[in-house]
């Protein structure tokens, strides 16, 4: 459905596919990978991204409780929710184009490491800190909405 509606603002509102800013916060950088990946967009914007759906549930859980999940139940991870995958196969805009990842160094959900682990895969991504920023509170910090902004001027 993401690509849908990229495919419907591409060929009825905007008219080159480069006019598109990706952004994703949390899962939703999940969405925002995949579409960058396939080519959609001029650049992406990802706050608090995590590496994958896997290692957020080794960083909630004890690795035994998680395996045997995995094992009892293997369609539990049907979708990877693999950012870092992404990252590495480096397709799409993400092979040549502006990534921006913004992480709160107090994020209480998505560790911090798992944004700078993406910003060491792709080191031409754009990596800000925001100094205090918890998972829930990031988007009422400023300096968020500069960064989001920087981004935007530096890709258009």
């Amino acid at each position: 459905s993401s690509e849908l509606a990229i495919q419907h603002l591409k060929e009825n509102l905007i008219s080159k596919t480069n006019n598109i800013i990706l952004l994703g916060q949390s899962i939703g950088c999940v969405v925002a990978t995949e579409m960058a990946g396939l080519g959609y967009g001029s650049s992406l914007i990802l706050i608090s991204p995590f590496t994958s759906i896997k290692h957020m549930a080794y960083q909630l859980f004890p690795k035994i409780l998680v395996n045997s999940l995995l094992t009892l139940f293997p369609s539990f991870l049907k979708f990877k929710m693999n950012n870092l995958e992404k990252f590495q196969a480096k397709k799409g805009i993400l092979a040549n184009s502006q990534v921006c990842i913004i992480h709160g160094d107090r994020d209480e959900i998505v560790p911090y490491a798992h944004g700078k682990q993406l910003h060491k895969v792709l080191p031409s991504s754009l990596f800000y800190t925001i100094k205090g920023a918890g998972h829930n509170t990031i988007l009422s910090h400023p300096e968020v909405l500069q960064r989001i902004q920087n981004c935007v001027i530096t890709t258009t």
